[in-house]
C-alpha cells in the first residue's frame, strides 16, 4: 500500500486546474466500444499535466460495472465480489480489499453528473486508461506497470489578417498551428528495481520515433510477457503523413535478471542455419522484398516468441510456440524461457 501511496504523490502532487477545451472526447475503445452521451473533458495544471474527467456512472456502466448513489455523495461500483467506494467532493476512495487511496482528485458533480479523474480506473478499479487518437482508450490493467504519455507538438507561426465589412486589412495578428504531433502511449514500471527499464523506454521512445517523417503519430502499447525474467513491450499505432497513412510496429524487449535490452541476435543460436530458418519461414508469408536475420525483431508471451520485419507494410510475423524453437536459443536462454 506505501509503494502505491508514493506512486501517486509521484504521478500527481496538488493540481490547481484550467478546462482544457482543444481536446473533445466523444467515444471510449478497448475493453469496450462505447459513444459517449455525456462527454468527458480535461483539466491542467500549471505544468500542463492532462487529467480526464470522466463520467462515472455512464462509463462504469459501459464496461458492466453496477454503480448505487447511497445519499450524501456516497457511492458504490461493483461488479460480482469487486466492490469499490468513493465520496464526491472528497479524497476518499477504497478499493475492493479496503484499501483508502488517495489520488489528491476528488469526483466532484457537473449539471447531475459524478465525474472521476481517469487515474481512479487506474488505482481503484484496475484498469488502463488514456487518451488515443480522440478517444480513451480502457484495458485490464497489470501489476506494477502504469500507462504515461509522451506527447509533443511542433508549431509554425501563421500570420493572419483579419479584415473589416469593406474588406480591409485592420489588423495582422500571429497564430501558432501545430504542424506535427507526436502522442505515444508507454508503460513506467512502478517497480524501483527495474527502474532501468523506465529510463531505457523513454530513450528509446525519443530516439526511435524522432526517426519518422510524420504530421501526426499516435501509438499505444501492450505487454507480451512480464515475469521475473522477461519484459516485452510491443508499440502499435499509425503515422499520417499528408494524405499518406501508414501502421507502425515495433517492440522493445528487456532482460530483466540482466539489466539489459534482449535482441534476437541474444536470443537465437549464432548459427547461420537456425537463423535463415526462421527468415525463409518468414519469406513465405510475405512476399514482397528481401530482408536477412538483423532486420528482424520480435517479442516475447508467456509461451512463444513472435518473429516479425517492423519496417514491412504489412507486417510479416511468425510465431512459434516454446517447444517448437527450443533446439535455436542460445544456451543461455535455453534454460530461463
Amino acid at each position: 500500500m506505501k509503494k502505491r501511496f508514493l506512486a501517486v504523490m509521484l504521478f500527481v502532487i496538488l493540481f490547481s486546474f484550467t478546462v482544457k477545451a482543444d481536446e473533445e472526447i466523444s467515444k471510449m475503445t478497448g475493453i469496450k466500444d462505447h459513444e459517449y452521451k455525456i462527454k468527458p473533458y480535461s483539466v491542467s495544471d500549471s505544468t500542463g499535466e492532462t487529467i480526464y474527467m470522466i463520467p462515472l456512472r455512464e462509463t462504469c456502466e459501459a464496461l458492466g460495472f453496477d454503480v448505487h448513489w447511497n445519499g450524501k455523495g456516497n457511492i458504490s461500483v461493483s461488479k460480482g465480489m469487486f466492490k469499490a467506494t468513493l465520496t464526491v467532493g472528497q479524497d476518499n476512495y477504497k478499493n475492493r480489499y479496503g484499501d483508502q487511496i488517495k489520488l489528491y482528485l476528488s469526483p466532484n458533480m457537473k449539471d447531475g453528473v459524478t465525474y472521476v479523474p481517469h487515474i481512479f480506473f487506474y488505482y481503484v478499479l484496475d484498469l488502463d486508461v488514456f487518451y488515443l487518437n480522440d478517444n480513451l482508450y480502457f484495458r485490464y490493467k497489470i501489476d506494477d506497470i502504469m500507462p504515461k504519455v509522451y506527447n509533443k507538438y511542433i508549431y509554425e507561426i501563421n500570420k493572419v489578417n483579419e479584415k473589416d465589412d469593406e474588406g480591409n486589412i485592420k489588423k495582422v495578428s500571429k497564430k501558432a498551428v501545430p504542424v506535427k504531433s507526436t502522442y505515444i502511449v508507454y508503460p513506467y514500471i512502478e517497480n524501483q528495481k527495474h527502474s532501468f527499464v523506465n529510463k531505457k523506454l523513454e530513450t528509446y521512445i525519443k530516439e526511435t520515433f524522432s526517426e519518422y517523417d510524420y504530421d501526426r503519430l499516435y501509438v499505444k502499447y501492450d505487454i507480451g510477457i512480464y515475469d521475473k525474467n522477461f519484459l516485452s513491450v510491443i508499440f502499435d499505432g499509425f503515422l499520417e503523413k499528408g494524405k499518406t497513412k501508414r501502421k507502425i510496429f515495433n517492440s522493445i524487449n528487456f532482460d530483466l535478471k540482466k539489466g539489459t535490452v534482449l535482441s534476437p541476435d541474444d536470443f537465437i543460436k549464432v548459427s547461420w542455419k537456425d537463423r535463415e530458418k526462421i527468415v525463409n519461414k518468414l519469406k513465405e508469408s510475405y512476399k514482397r522484398g528481401q530482408f536477412m536475420f538483423g532486420d528482424l525483431n520480435m517479442y516475447l508471451m508467456k509461451d512463444a516468441v513472435i518473429f516479425f520485419v517492423p519496417e514491412a507494410d504489412p507486417t510479416p510475423m511468425e510465431y512459434y510456440k516454446n517447444y517448437e524453437i527450443n533446439d535455436m536459443l542460445s544456451e543461455e536462454y535455453k534454460k530461463r524461457f
